[in-house]
C-alpha cells in the first residue's frame, strides 16, 4: 500500500517540473537554419541550369492542357 501511496505522489509531482517554452526572438535577427540553394545537393552538383532545365520539364509535364493533348 505504501508503495502505491508513494507511487501516485512521484507521479503526480512529476507534472510540477515543466518549465514555460516562450522563444525569445532577437529583432532583425534570423534564428533558423540557414538555407542551402535547391541545386546544391547530390543530384545537380552545383549546376543551376540543369536544375532549372529539370524543374522548367517538370513544369511542363503538369501541364493538364499539354498532358491531355488540346
Amino acid at each position: 500500500m505504501r508503495l502505491i501511496l508513494v507511487a501516485t505522489i512521484v507521479l503526480a509531482l512529476a507534472g510540477c517540473g515543466d518549465r514555460e517554452k516562450v522563444v525569445v526572438y532577437k529583432q532583425g535577427d534570423y534564428q533558423g537554419k540557414a538555407d542551402a540553394a535547391p541545386w546544391n545537393n547530390a543530384t545537380y552538383n552545383g549546376d543551376k541550369a540543369k536544375w532549372e532545365s529539370d524543374i522548367r520539364a517538370r513544369n511542363r509535364m503538369q501541364d493538364e492542357t499539354r498532358r491531355i493533348g488540346s
